[in-house]
Order: structure tokens, then sequence, then C-alpha cells
């Protein structure tokens, strides 16, 4: 009997597991969507207006926005592709004890000596636990890890006004780690 309680905890764990990771997946696909109308309604508005440019001048400053707004989406669709590349790569290699603080600060570091004559500055705030050293240590892929953070703030950055700010928490959320990356 206690076999069958212990199997039917487990199913029930796993069952809960699959459906979070359903609504994750319909949570990307709603926020991918908004993402990519932006750049498309601001595209498309944009190449409307040309039929009322007056002026040479006029019209290539609308290509120029026209071309960078599809060079936004572009980014955005390559986003998504390396998102999904990544989650297929994730779900099936090995993990190693990886300290999610270290991977954050080693990605911070590069993108600080990339951008130190930016005027965006970056910041990492991690919630600090000193009664539980290693609860930022997880079973994961180091580099892949790496590689979505990074992503993130490439996005945020290439979102952020001159002088504004990117914020990079990470906080500990019951048996999973949050890390929200947040621009202007």
């Amino acid at each position: 009997a206690r076999a069958r309680s212990s199997a039917r905890l487990d199913s029930r764990a796993m069952t809960a597991s699959l459906y979070q990771r359903i609504e994750a997946s319909e949570r990307f696909a709603r926020e991918v969507a908004h993402e990519l109308k932006n750049p498309l309604t601001a595209a498309r508005s944009t190449a409307e207006s040309l039929a009322y440019a007056k002026t040479p001048e006029m019209r290539e400053e609308l290509v120029r926005q026209i071309q960078g707004e599809l060079a936004r989406l572009n980014k955005l669709i390559t986003d998504v592709s390396n998102v999904s590349r990544l989650d297929a790569e994730l779900a099936y290699g090995e993990t190693e004890i990886v300290d999610i603080r270290e991977v954050l600060h080693g990605v911070m570091e590069i993108f600080q000596d990339r951008f130190s004559t930016d005027t965006r500055k970056l910041v990492l705030d991690v919630e600090a636990m000193p009664q539980q050293p290693e609860a930022f240590v997880v079973s994961a892929h180091e580099a892949r890890l790496g590689r979505v953070i990074t992503n993130l703030l490439d996005n945020a950055l290439s979102f952020s006004p001159d002088g504004g700010t990117i914020m990079v928490r990470a906080r500990r959320s019951g048996p999973e780690i949050v890390i929200v990356v947040d621009d202007e």
C-alpha cells in the first residue's frame, strides 16, 4: 500500500509539472506574439505614412524607420528560435552543479566590459541568503544558462534608452529560482 501511495504522489507531481510546463509554453507563446506585433505594427504604420511624405528626405527617414523595425522583428525571431533550440537542448543534455549567482556575475562582468563606455547601467540584485549558502545551487547546463541570460540582456539593452538601467534580479521562490531582467 505504501508503494502504491508513493507512486500516486509521484504521478501527481509529474502531472503537476507537466501542466506547469504547458502553462509556461502558452504564456511564452502569448508574450512572443505580443512582442512580434509591436515592430510589425510600427513598420506597417510607417509604410502607410510613405504615401504622405512630401520630400525625398522624409521618405528616406520613413524607410530607415521601417528598416529599423524590421531589424528589431528579425532579432526577436532569432531570439525565439534560440530559446526554442536551447529549450530542446536543455531537455536532453547532461547537467552539472551550478551556482546561479556565479553565472549571473560572470555574464554581468562581460556586459559591463562590453558596454563600459555606454550610458546605460547594468545592475545585479541577488537575494542575500546567508543562512542558506546553497540556495542558488542547481543542476543545470552552465554554458546554456549563460547564453539564456546573455540573450535576455542583449534584448533588454536593445530596448533601453541612453541613460537607462537594466536590472537583473535573482531570488528564491520555494523550490524555484526566479531570475528577472527588467529594462526601461
